[in-house]
């Protein structure tokens, strides 16, 4: 009977780790369409007057010129700081396996961890996809 249960909680991590990666896809995809659908005479910049707003916001010394789009980088971290609280909802409520859970203290550690690693890697993958598509 432990080898059964063992074989659910195999399925349940891989079903998680599918979930994680489409949601990295998925993050880069809205990052690159947002960034691109912001930009200098597009349909978004034009219809919410974003190049105005990157003007009033300063020339790279305000932190919301650099995240509205001035440097791409701090775009891709804050957005995608933005998308995780989603994924972290959409897990937690699809999925019988999260790491962290059911670990007593551990589980908040492992909270941060993953935030840590989920973040930093979907901003990485996310700049990069960026970098390569807008050339």
């Amino acid at each position: 009977m432990q080898e059964f249960s063992l074989g659910y909680k195999c399925l349940d991590m891989i079903e998680f780790i599918i979930y994680t990666l489409i949601a990295w896809a998925a993050n880069c995809c809205f990052i690159f369409l947002l960034f691109t659908s912001l930009g200098e005479g597009q349909w978004l910049g034009k219809l919410l007057k974003w190049e105005d707003k990157l003007v009033k916001w300063g020339n790279g010394n305000s932190p919301w010129y650099k995240i509205g789009g001035g440097c791409p980088l701090c775009f891709c971290h804050f957005v995608t700081q933005c998308l995780f609280w989603a994924y972290l909802f959409f897990i937690t409520q699809t999925c019988e396996y999260f790491p962290g859970t059911g670990n007593g203290f551990w589980a908040i550690p492992t909270y941060i961890i993953w935030y840590i690693a989920y973040v930093s890697i979907g901003t990485t993958i996310s700049l990069r996809v960026l970098k390569k598509m807008g050339d």
